[in-house]
Parts: C-alpha cells; sequence; structure tokens
C-alpha cells in the first residue's frame, strides 16, 4: 500500500538539514557520551501549563500544578523554557508528554519557539503519549529564547474527569531518546527534570453569593439541613473485567515485545499497517528498520530519530567503505515495495542509499 505521508517532501527538507548540520557540526558526534547531570550544573529547565485562556476556576480547593478545563473543551498545555544552559545557549530543544489512557484525548501538536527551523520541526504522538523536537541549523545560529517552545492541544471528557500530563525527561521509561532536553553547543545533550499537572475537566460552579449559616447547606428558597449521603457498596467487576473509570472494563492487554529478527521494532508492530509505528515491514528482515544509534551508542532503542540515528550514519559516511565506516550503520538498496524495506549492508554508507534511507525513516518508533 501506499505510504501514508509524503516521503519525498520530507526527506528533501530533512536532506537540506543533515547537509547543514555536517557542515556546522554542532551535534553530537558519533560514540559521544550522554551526561544528563548536566541539568544540574546548567541549570537547564523546562516546566508543563495549561493557557490560562482555555481555565475556569476549580470549583473547590486547588492544589499544587491542578488546574481545571470545561467539560467538552479543547485546551492547550504549554512547555515552556523556563532556563537555557549556563552558557545562555542551545541549539535544539525537544519535549515528550505522557497522558496515559483515561480518556483524554489528543489532537495536535505546534512548535512556538521563533528560532526553530521550520524543515527539522518533527512532532509525534500515539494513544497515550505525544512528542516535538526541533533544531537550529543555521551554520553558527544558536538560541537564547526562555518562553513557549512547544503546544500540545487537547479536547476534555464530556464528563467531569482528571488527568495526569507527565513532561518526561530524557531517558524516561517511556520517552527515551525523545525525553526532554536541550541540546547545547558546549555542553551536547542536557535532560531536563521532568515536571507533572493535574487537569480536571469539571463545570464550572457559581459560589452561592451568600454562606449559609453553621449546620445549613444551600436549598431551594434559602438555606437548609444537610441529607446525609448514603455510603454506596461498590458491586464487584465479574471475572474477565476490571474496574475503571465509571464501571468495569476489560483488561489492557500487555503488548508483545518478542523480536524475531532482532532489529529494535517488536513483531507485533512490524506486521502492523502504520510504516510510522513500525509497519509494513517483514519481522524476519533485521535490516528494514533503520535504528542505529542509542542514547549510549550504537545499538537498538526503538526511534528512529534525528539526533541519534540520522546523525549517527551522517557521522560514518564512508561511500568506499573506508573508516568511519561502521557495519552498524549501512544498509543495502530497498527491495521493495516500500523505500524503508532495505536489504544487508553493502559495504558501503553513502548519501543516495543510507543517508536518505535513514531520513526517509525519521521518527518511526516502536515503542
Amino acid at each position: 500500500m501506499a505510504p501514508s505521508r509524503n516521503t519525498a517532501l520530507k526527506a528533501a527538507a530533512l536532506l537540506v538539514a543533515v547537509v547543514v548540520v555536517a557542515v556546522a557540526g554542532m551535534f553530537l558526534t558519533a560514540g559521544q557520551g550522554i551526561d544528563t547531570a548536566h541539568s544540574a550544573v546548567d541549570g537547564a529547565a523546562m516546566s508543563i501549563y495549561v493557557d490560562p485562556a482555555d481555565t475556569h476556576v476549580c470549583p473547590g480547593t486547588k492544589v499544587l500544578s491542578e488546574t481545571c478545563v470545561p467539560l467538552g473543551a479543547m485546551f492547550d498545555v504549554i512547555v515552556n523554557a523556563d532556563a537555557v544552559p549556563f552558557s545562555d545557549r542551545y541549539d535544539g530543544a525537544q519535549a515528550f508528554l505522557v497522558f496515559g489512557a483515561s480518556g483524554l484525548t489528543f489532537k495536535q501538536s505546534t512548535t512556538v519557539w521563533p528560532d526553530c527551523e521550520p524543515w527539522t520541526d518533527l512532532g509525534t504522538s500515539t494513544a497515550t503519549t505525544a512528542g516535538r523536537g526541533c533544531l537550529v541549523l543555521r551554520p553558527y545560529n544558536v538560541s537564547q529564547y526562555k518562553g513557549s517552545l512547544f503546544s500540545f492541544t487537547f479536547t476534555c471528557t464530556p464528563s467531569a474527569s482528571s488527568h495526569q500530563i507527565d513532561l518526561e525527561t530524557l531517558g524516561g521509561p517511556i520517552a527515551g531518546t525523545s525525553g526532554a532536553a536541550f541540546q547545547s553547543v558546549i555542553s551536547g545533550l542536557i535532560a531536563v527534570p521532568g515536571s507533572t499537572l493535574l487537569v480536571n475537566c469539571t463545570s464550572q460552579i457559581t459560589p452561592t453569593p451568600t454562606p449559609c449559616p453553621a449546620g445549613k447547606v444551600p436549598a431551594i428558597g434559602g438555606c437548609g439541613t444537610p441529607t446525609p449521603t448514603p455510603t454506596a457498596t461498590p458491586t464487584p467487576c465479574p471475572a474477565g473485567k476490571v474496574p475503571t473509570y465509571g464501571g468495569c472494563g476489560t483488561p489492557t492487554p500487555t503488548p508483545d515485545l518478542t523480536d524475531t529478527d532482532g532489529d529494535g521494532c517488536p513483531d507485533q508492530r512490524e506486521n502492523g499497517t502504520d510504516e510510522t509505528l513500525g509497519g509494513l515491514r517483514d519481522f524476519l528482515d533485521p535490516w528494514d528498520y533503520y535504528d542505529v544509534e542509542t542514547i549510549s551508542g550504537p545499538g537498538h532503542d526503538g526511534n528512529i530519530n534525528v539526533l541519534f540515528d540520522v546523525l549517527g550514519v551522517i557521522n560514518h559516511y564512508a561511500p568506499t567503505g573506508d573508516p568511519p565506516y561502521d557495519a552498524n550503520y549501512d544498509r543495502g538498496p530497498s527491495a521493495g515495495p516500500n523505500p524503508w524495506n532495505m536489504t544487508a549492508p553493502d559495504g558501503s554508507i553513502d548519501l543516495l542509499n543510507d543517508i536518505l534511507g535513514v531520513i526517509q525513516q525519521a521518527n518511526d518508533r516502536c515503542i
């Protein structure tokens, strides 16, 4: 079947970005370690908050990091650059939100960071996560910007509910290499501490102008004696069901992580129909998922991203097979029917086959 995105446009845009990165040399080179402790040394920090224009006053007592949004309404979660590295400059930023499967609907993400290069702007999402990242790739240009970086749009549930949204840091259990971080021209990739936001989908309550006296509650025409609330005895869920919001539901099946060909993408994903989630690939072919580098060096982490895999292949550019050639970063030509159905290493890491090949799979994820 035809790819679900415009591969040609994506490849053309990212190819320009790749050439500039290779010339400027502003990002990590292959094999360079990443010290996530830089966040404490460099003072880099991000936070998340709901756009105040989308909120209303919470009924009752509000707790720290809690905000309230009208039932069924759309709202924007903003990722903010609170502090940049001690050098006061950076040339890349990325954020990753985890919001769980409690009924909150993710709509889209956008980049509002003014220094972002549009053709490096990448976003991804699943049913429970959303991420976005962007780079400054003009030679020797860096950013000193503090303020809003990314905006993630959600829709509240039609009935009252509460939702925890986490900004997960680089190397987190769900985000992995896509977690919140700055890319510094001095310190390399800098993880920032994670943060949590509690969003309540609620009806807006108009406060009673005159409070009732002690022992009375608001009632039609005035104040009355409170009616005791009966204590409900919960009904246990039947066999095969588990407690869920509003009743009993079917347990979420545990995903099958079997990876027969060892390419970092589970068989279950490779047999799917969405190539951005690893689908339309052969679970017996270890070469059709171009995941070649992790946060600590060569290997598989389930993500194909710009900061590791694309730049990793570029840093091993070796059209004649001489150093810095590394077979881990090499792929043979595509055997079809799709461009990403690549074959075993052919001893050469070149522009048209390998660099363009990994670009065509940029931002695909299998975790």
